[in-house]
């Protein structure tokens, strides 16, 4: 079990972000460089909105960020964040962005195998997205459980991007099973 008011928990409500999670992606892209000013960035899963605050503050006023969600996100007071209240499988943009970032993550049944699985195909439907909407060279970034299906679903990834690792931020709760895949160098293939 782990204390839902931890560290990151109170860091994030004292430096007004909406979630614990800003840090992962704040640590993520100290060390990639997924993002940097002027990108269009796509935030998939992004209630309560930690993810779009960060990406917003790397993007600054030249860059776009787009963030989906079935769950309601309140806005944010900034002209180039949009937030769209649908699911990811009725979501549909012609837009291209340099980035797709995914957190979403099942609602947690208990039974780790099916937990498991249900984050696999939620990553899976990120990546689906991400290869509509990436520009070439662009940068992916998707939230999985470790399971049997990761190394398959890697192996896919690697078959479309020029850098491929697996990284667990340390924010991330002890006990997590979550990992991050940082995906860079998009390649299209006509």
């Amino acid at each position: 079990m782990y204390k839902r008011k931890d560290y990151y928990y109170e860091k994030a409500k004292k430096e007004g972000y909406r979630s614990r999670a800003a840090y992962k992606l704040k640590e993520i892209n100290k060390r990639f460089r997924l993002m940097r000013r002027g990108d269009y960035i796509l935030d998939l899963g992004c209630s309560p909105g930690g993810w779009l605050q960060v990406a917003r503050e790397i993007v600054g006023e030249s860059g776009y960020v787009l963030g989906v969600d079935k769950t309601r996100t309140p806005p944010l007071e900034y002209d180039n964040i949009e937030i769209r209240e649908i699911d990811i499988e009725e979501f549909h943009t012609d837009t291209k962005f340099n980035v797709v970032l995914s957190d979403m993550a099942p609602k947690i049944m208990g039974k780790r195998d099916v937990d498991q699985y249900r984050s696999y195909i939620l990553a899976k439907k990120a990546w689906d997205l991400a290869k509509e909407v990436l520009v070439e060279g662009g940068n992916f970034l998707v939230k999985i459980f470790q399971s049997n299906e990761v190394r398959r679903f890697s192996d896919e990834l690697r078959e479309r991007f020029g850098y491929v690792k697996f990284y667990r931020p340390r924010s991330t709760r002890k006990g997590s099973s979550e990992v991050y895949i940082v995906c860079k160098s998009f390649r299209i293939f006509y």
